[in-house]
């Protein structure tokens, strides 16, 4: 028969592996993987990429925003997912420049004036060439 402290022991190293399982398992099930993350990135890219059929018809009767938007919409199509946090930002902020296209172009249906829809039209233009620079490592 084995003495008392033996099973102690025993008792306290099967205690701390179990612990020490549970730590590993939360930081693990905690993080998204690399294949996650992708799929959300090719989400959102593909998002973008419809919003703006919405612009166009919005910017329907004004040929130069269309061409603009056409163009832009090809780019969104094909941008290149990724589970980098910072494409995620820039891509958060193009989501937010298509809003704002979205507004200036609703506020100016009647007119020819699309001076701020343009200047948000160049900010993503800028931001996609930002994102370029983190897709292409």
């Amino acid at each position: 028969m084995m003495p008392v402290y033996v099973w102690i022991i025993i008792a306290v190293a099967v205690v701390l592996i179990a612990a020490a399982a549970v730590v590993l398992l939360r930081k693990k099930g905690g993080k998204k993987d690399e294949r996650e993350l992708l799929l959300e990135s090719r989400r959102r890219v593909g998002d973008n990429a419809q919003s703006v059929d919405v612009l166009l018809v919005l910017a329907s009767g004004k040929d130069e925003m269309t061409d603009k938007l056409k163009a832009l919409q090809e780019k969104l199509k094909y941008l290149s997912p990724s589970a980098d946090e910072k494409v995620k930002a820039i891509d958060e902020k193009i989501r937010q420049a298509l809003d704002d296209v979205k507004i200036e172009l609703t506020k100016s249906k009647g007119s020819k004036d699309r001076g701020k829809a343009e200047r948000f039209l160049e900010d993503i233009e800028v931001q996609i060439a930002e994102r370029g620079v983190y897709t292409a490592r």
